[in-house]
């Protein structure tokens, strides 16, 4: 019968109260499938928004400082590795290398065979005043979590952000 009503070939034989009570049903069906469809449609989204800030975590290393700022959570605190200026092979990017290793099998054997990893210390004997005190010290790391976040940047040569970007930390750029 639902068919016929809806196809437009009802018999004039069921009447304006057949018809009456067709239209009220398909208004009742409608209504609660668009009631179902709603709250479907709300909780996928809640759920989408949940899994989004559980989700959306970052971690970034903060060089040259031993804490990370009052909104992350510190990973690790320790102090930067990498090559040295005038040794072949080692790390390519610089390291932020735990304060407290732990060793695997490891023989501190010096040959021309093995690649190092460097600690790194400040060379700013000549540089403004402020930067002098710092010559010859380790130059400290920290590993940083700051969670309900996906994406970190660090922009060279800029002391504020871009629009749409938010700062994290800010310092200079030594190399």
């Amino acid at each position: 019968m639902l068919q016929g009503y809806l196809t437009g070939q009802l018999s004039s034989a069921l009447g304006a109260y057949q018809v009456e009570a067709l239209r009220r049903e398909f208004k009742s069906f409608t209504k609660n499938v668009e009631e179902s469809m709603k709250i479907f449609k709300e909780k996928t989204e809640a759920d989408i928004q949940k899994m989004q800030e559980s989700n959306s975590s970052v971690v970034y290393t903060r060089w040259g400082k031993k804490t990370c700022p009052s909104n992350a959570e510190i990973v690790l605190s320790g102090y930067v590795g990498g090559s040295s200026h005038d040794h072949k092979g080692a790390a390519v990017d610089p390291l932020c290398l735990p304060r407290d290793p732990e060793w695997g099998i490891y023989s501190d054997v010096s040959d021309s065979l093995r690649a190092f990893v460097f600690g790194t210390e400040y060379e700013t004997s000549t540089s403004p005043a402020n930067l002098r005190t710092l010559h010859d010290h380790d130059v400290p790391c920290a590993v940083c979590l700051r969670r309900n976040r996906s994406v970190v940047k660090m922009f060279p040569a800029r002391k504020s952000c871009y629009k749409g970007w938010k700062l994290e930390y800010h310092g200079y750029l030594i190399s």
